[in-house]
């Protein structure tokens, strides 16, 4: 995207992703970060954005960052422990936004819409996969939002789907998700 500047394609599809409630993408940072992309992101119509495949660090910086640009991110900054209460705040377009520590809830046109992402290729990561964190992620969401969409960073499977993908799902689906996107950054 970035060689030559060239965002044309993006550009191109923009009067379709712009239509939409709610525009997902899953964003990997590289080596370095590159603040165009994200200022085409947010031209396209790409309103959140999975960025819980990155490290811990990037994320609590490309947190603030995509937030000022009116992006909700899945994969939410850590809230130190007395911060984890309820936070209120407007998005650029107006919407409620209700964010825990890895739970993001927007209100879009009346439904609250739960959005939650995971790493399965992290275990040091906060957003790292595990059946409590889901669980109690789950029932949060199931308390304050009609939709829950979940977005599973899945390992370097991507040609087939492996058992422990399924199991996860599985458990995900049980406990409420609504929509599980299964995704790899490579």
């Amino acid at each position: 995207i970035t060689k030559n500047n060239r965002y044309d394609i993006i550009k191109d599809i923009a009067n379709y992703l712009n239509n939409s409630d709610f525009t997902i993408a899953n964003y990997k940072i590289g080596q370095n970060r590159n603040e165009k992309i994200e200022d085409v992101v947010k031209q396209t119509g790409i309103n959140v954005l999975n960025i819980t495949n990155n490290s811990d660090e990037k994320i609590d910086n490309l947190y603030s960052a995509l937030n000022d640009k009116g992006i909700q991110t899945i994969g939410n900054k850590y809230e130190k422990e007395d911060d984890k209460t309820e936070k209120e705040n407007k998005t650029e377009e107006g919407e409620e936004n209700t964010k825990s520590e890895r739970v993001n809830i927007v209100n879009k046109k009346g439904v609250n819409v739960a959005f939650i992402g995971y790493t399965a290729n992290d275990n040091k990561s906060r957003n790292y996969f595990t059946e409590e964190n889901a669980k109690a992620d789950l029932e949060y969401a199931k308390k304050n939002a009609s939709v829950i969409i979940v977005m599973m960073d899945w390992k370097n499977s991507i040609d087939e789907t492996t058992e422990e993908q399924k199991q996860q799902a599985k458990f995900l689906a049980d406990n409420g998700a609504n929509l599980i996107i299964g995704n790899n950054q490579n």
